[in-house]
Formats: C-alpha cells, structure tokens, sequence
C-alpha cells in the first residue's frame, strides 16, 4: 500500500521549474516529500534524471547519509516494481557517486576542484574548533593592544564603560558575543553597520525611541528615587527601633 500525501506534500512533490520554500515542523514528513520528489524526478521525468546530476545538500552528516539510505531503499523499491527498467538500475550503481552531501563538504569539493580560478594553494585545509580559538584570540589581543596604542577616545570611552578592573577579559567576551552572533547573518558588516545606525537615529530628541522611551525613564527613576527614599527611612529609623525593643526587654526585667 503506497503512501497518502496530503495536498501540500503533492504539491511540492510535483512542482517544477520553480523555486519552492518548504516550511514545517519536525517530524512532519520533510524528509519524505523530499526523497519522493526525487525519485519521481528518476522515474516520471521526459527523460528521466540521473542521480548524480542532482546536488543533495543537508546541514549534517548524519542527515546527508540518512537521505543517501532512504533514496537508495526508495530507488531499490522502484527496481523491484520494475525489474526490467534499466534506467533504475543504472541509478543502483549511480547513487554510490551522487552528490549527496552537507553543504560545507560540497562548498569544499568546489573548492578543491576549482582552485586553480581561485589562485588557492589545493593543499589547504580546515582548521579545527581548537586553533581557530587561538587565532581568534591572538587577533583580538593585537586588535586591543593596537587601540590602546592610538588611544582613540571612543574606545577608551569603551573600555571605561564595560572594562571590570585591570583586566581585559569582559572586552574580550563583548567582542567574542557579537563576532558570533553577527555572524548568523549573510552580511555581518552590515548588520553592524545597521545597529549602529539605528542606536544614533534613536538618540536624537524627535526620534520615535525618545518620544516613547522618555516617559518610560521618567516613571522608572521616579519609582526608584521613592523606593531608595523609603530605605534611607528605614536605615535612619533601625537604631531607634532597636533602642526602644532594649528598652522595653530592661523594663520587662524589672
């Protein structure tokens, strides 16, 4: 008994000549439509595909052998319903060499195949989570020491407003936590850019930050100069409130 897709799940598996987005929750069959789709490109297509034409790119390398497994189980399920087909049984032998592959290993064999348009030197490889955290490091501290060395007013502003002690240790973690998270975005200068752009837009007196965050400060410190007068009371109050609960035990004594 085959599969029941659900309207959706056909509909990528049918579409052609586009670009699809597919979008769903875990578990919710991606995976599946996926490997459908393409053995209907191997099999209903005018002419039918070769599987090492196709580029099959995931994030991981369990997730690139898993849909290695499933297309070849899928193509092997297809040999048996049609055992005279030679088109799929060219795709048994076929599947060993497709490019199913996570992205980076497929960015690295482009690479390594074209290196000479490039001007790279083939033998380079990639470094490992331990040596790019020393190099990170090293650049950070020749990049510290450089600024100091200029003393450059905005940065020893910098330094005076997040630096704790002597110690340069919380400048170099700021640093670290927006190199990564800036990162995660295709263009992290300009996301850099951006961010300041909009700090210095919201700190002019007409902006719309200023406008609404203004009120907002005012009721915060109001509340906190209450609260802080209400401890200086207390503070004030203590002694007397001790004194009178000795009194009272030296009178009770008597």
């Amino acid at each position: 008994m085959g599969v029941t897709w659900t309207k959706e799940q056909q509909q990528v598996i049918d579409l052609r000549n586009r670009n699809i987005l597919v979008s769903a929750a875990a578990g919710s069959g991606k995976t599946a439509v996926l490997v459908e789709r393409i053995i209907s490109r191997l099999t209903k297509e005018t002419p039918p595909l070769d599987i090492d034409r196709m580029l099959i790119v995931t994030y991981t390398d369990a997730a690139a052998a898993e849909m290695k497994e499933r297309i070849a189980a899928a193509i092997g399920k297809a040999v048996e319903e049609n055992p005279q087909d030679e088109h799929l049984k060219h795709q048994l032998d076929l599947i060993h060499t497709a490019r199913i592959t996570t992205i980076h290993s497929f960015c690295m064999s482009v690479i390594r195949e074209y290196f000479h348009v490039i001007d790279l030197d083939p033998g380079f490889r990639v470094a490992e989570d331990g040596e790019l955290r020393l190099l990170r490091q090293d650049v950070l501290k020749e990049m510290l020491e450089a600024h100091f060395a200029e003393e450059d007013e905005l940065f020893l502003q910098f330094v005076e407003t997040f630096a704790t002690g002597r110690e340069d240790t919380k400048l170099e973690e700021i640093i670290e936590q927006l190199y990564h998270f800036s990162g995660s975005y295709p263009d992290p200068d300009a996301w850099l850019d951006q961010c300041v752009a909009a700090y210095q837009s919201g700190m002019e007196e007409d902006s719309e930050f200023m406008k609404r965050g203004l009120p907002i400060f005012k009721t915060v410190w109001e509340t906190f100069a209450r609260i802080w007068k209400r401890r200086e009371c207390f503070v004030m109050s203590l002694p007397a409130r001790i004194c009178m609960k000795k009194r009272s035990m030296r009178m009770n004594r008597y």
